[in-house]
């Protein structure tokens, strides 16, 4: 259960140890975490958002070993860690396998229009902030079994949250299309949850 730290702006040994040596790329500390590991996001100096993406696609793929005893947690942070933040980014974390994964404080905004800006898979999504601008894609995927917790999710999408048998609560969401349902859970041979959210 260790912790490390991304920060673009970091100096050191860019090895994950500290916040002086912290990694400088996220897909270099996205596949370094174990299950009980916790990644913190320093925002960058002057409140500006950082495009996280290394490919042509705007991805950011990971893959964890979370479990439910053990979850991965990646928090973003302004000054210390676990003040809340938020990390201010672009671009779009996409899980390709892996377990459980808490997301924190994390404010992303996605303008390439091919891309979701979270995409998890029994994962928890908590006070984060996804903004998509452009395209056909979801804000959220929250794949089957994940969770969002006191968040805001945007974009054109006629689904701008999607999930399989997932839970929704207190969360914020605005479709920009013309039509759609704007939060859409696949409920299949079990239910998934909406409570206390606003839809407009």
């Amino acid at each position: 259960m260790a912790t490390y730290y991304y920060f673009n702006g970091a100096t050191g040994n860019n090895d994950g140890t500290s916040e002086a040596d912290a990694w400088t790329s996220l897909v270099t500390a996205m596949t370094g975490l174990t299950a009980g590991s916790t990644l913190y996001l320093k925002a960058a100096t002057g409140g500006v958002r950082h495009d996280v993406t290394e490919d042509s696609y705007g991805y950011v793929y990971y893959t964890l070993s979370g479990t439910e005893d053990e979850p991965t947690v990646v928090e973003g942070y302004t000054n210390t860690p676990g003040d809340g933040g938020p990390f201010l980014g672009s671009g779009c974390l996409r899980r390709t396998s892996g377990s459980t994964i808490i997301f924190k404080h994390l404010d992303f905004e996605n303008n390439n229009g091919n891309t979701q800006v979270f995409r998890v898979n029994g994962g928890i999504i908590y006070k984060c902030r996804a903004k998509i601008t452009t395209g056909t894609q979801v804000a959220i995927d929250l794949g089957e079994g994940g969770v969002l917790v006191d968040s805001y999710a945007e974009g054109p999408c006629s689904n701008v949250v999607f999930g399989r048998r997932t839970v929704v609560v207190n969360s914020y969401i605005k479709q920009t299309a013309s039509s759609g349902n704007g939060l859409y859970i696949d409920c299949g041979y079990r239910s998934g949850q909406a409570i206390g959210n606003t839809i407009v």
